[in-house]
Parts: C-alpha cells; structure tokens; sequence
C-alpha cells in the first residue's frame, strides 16, 4: 500500500496515491502498529493530502487521528467533565458525517473500537447501533467487516454484563458465527479473534473453566501472531474475568495488559487501567 501511493506520486495519479496512503494507515491501526509513530504517519500524510486538495483522503485520515490521539492521550474517565464534552464532540462529528455512508461507518467502526478499550461500553453500543441502522439503510457495506465483527461480538458481550443479557448474548452469537465464516480465508488474522470471542462467551454463560483456558490461548495466539493491542486486551478480559471470580491471577494479567498497552503506545489507555484496576 505504501509503495503504491509512492508509486502513484510517481506517476501523477496523485488521487489513487492518497487512496493508497489512507488504506496504509487503517490498516497499520488495525493491526496494531506503534500508534505514536502512527500518529506522525498521519499528520504527515493529512498535510500532505491538503496540499494537494485530496479533501476526502484528509477527512478519512481524521477518523483514524481521533482514535490515535485518544487512545494515546485521554485517561478514559467519563466521569470527568473532559470525558464529557470529548465524547459530546464526538457524537456530534460523527451525526455530521452520516451523509456519507463509507466515511460514517469507518467512523463508527474505529471510535467504537476505541470507546469500548476504555470501557465506555454504552457508548460503543451506541456507535454500533447507528451503523446496524445504517446498513440496513442501503445494500452497501463497509470495509474491514472482519475487525467490526469482531468489536461488534466484545461490545455485545460487555452489555451482556450490564443489560438484557439474552438479547446481547443473541446479537454476541451472531457475530462469532459471522467472523468464524471469515477466519476461513484468514486463519493468522483470525485466530485470536475467535478464541477470545470463545471465551467472552463461555463467561458469560457461566462456564468458567472453560473461559479460563480459552483466555490464556487468545493470549498465546496474539502474541505469536503479532497483535500486540489484541493480545493487550486479551489479558485484560481475563484479568476481569479473574477480577470478578475473586481470584487474585488477575494482577499478573492487568500487569501484562499494562505492559504491552504501554508497548502499543496507547499511554491514555495505560492511565486509565491504572486507575481502574486494583493495585
């Protein structure tokens, strides 16, 4: 992808060039690149997309600088009168946006991401329930369905937790068996993926062994497969999953997601699990 937007600089064909830079970057935040140097790759590539008038690469590129900057710099506290007013802005950017149905769910998709690592779970729901009504708006669909299919069953479980816990286990399954039908052409994307997913659900439904040994493996397969921000959350949920049955295993796994949050180079996130797990 890089090389085909130098290539298209290259050559003149300045607007596949940008396209080329703007899948570049999606797909270094989703696959969990160093997000500081990230960061950097943005604002360089947004300066540039503005000195060449690409309009639509620049505003693409502020959904993945939103989530890159929050992840790096907002401590998570909703409770906070700046957690507040960051997400007010971001719904509202985000109601601005929803005339343009690819940039509407790419926004969706990232910040809902973003919002559920810090546990904002009601938030992502929110996020995930505009962009289900929004596909059913049009016979579009939007890229990199296999990561939204992926948050999508994360949400579903944590509001499991919280509400309604049938209707959100129902809407959990659902998206496994979507993302399990995905792995089949993608097994080192997908790997992981799904065994955490297996274990979400085998917690939530009460089978706590289970859950256990499905944890350790999610965590075992990101870390051989180089997802360093999945394998991050992996031991977060399971240093929840300890956390609520009392065991204390769940300092060594809030200790990993710590550590490997901190490698990422999510530094809010690293504040916010400080500040919200046990010491």
């Amino acid at each position: 992808l890089l090389q085909g937007y130098q290539e298209g600089m290259l050559h003149g064909d300045i607007g596949s060039a940008f396209s080329s830079a703007t899948s570049f970057l999606q797909c270094c935040f989703m696959s969990g690149h160093n997000l500081v140097t990230l960061g950097k790759d943005v604002k360089l590539f947004r300066k540039r997309a503005m000195e060449y008038r690409q309009k639509s690469t620049y505003e693409f590129n502020s959904i993945i600088e939103e989530a890159v900057s929050k992840l790096i710099h907002f401590s998570g506290h909703q409770s906070s009168e700046a957690g507040i007013l960051v997400d007010q802005k971001i719904l509202v950017q985000l109601c601005l946006r929803e005339n343009n149905f690819r940039y509407a769910c790419y926004s969706y998709i990232l910040l809902g991401m973003v919002e559920y690592i810090f546990g904002n779970y009601e938030l992502a729901a929110e996020m995930l329930q505009k962009r289900w009504d929004m596909e059913k708006k049009t016979s579009k669909m939007p890229g990199y369905r296999g990561l939204a299919t992926f948050y999508e069953c994360l949400i579903c479980v944590a509001m499991a937790r919280k509400q309604e816990k049938d209707k959100w286990v129902s809407r959990a399954g659902t998206a496994r068996s979507k993302l399990e039908e995905f792995s089949k052409y993608g097994e080192i994307n997908y790997e992981n993926k799904c065994l955490l997913l297996q274990a979400e659900m085998f917690d939530v439904e009460g089978h706590s062994e289970n859950a256990s040994n499905m944890y350790d493996a999610a965590i075992a397969a990101a870390e051989r497969n180089d997802f360093i921000h999945e394998q991050a959350i992996a031991n977060e949920r399971a240093g929840d999953f300890y956390q609520r049955h009392g065991d204390s295993k769940s300092y060594h796994y809030y200790g990993k997601a710590h550590d490997l949050y901190r490698q990422w180079g999510a530094f809010g996130k690293v504040e916010h699990l400080y500040k919200s797990t046990p010491s």
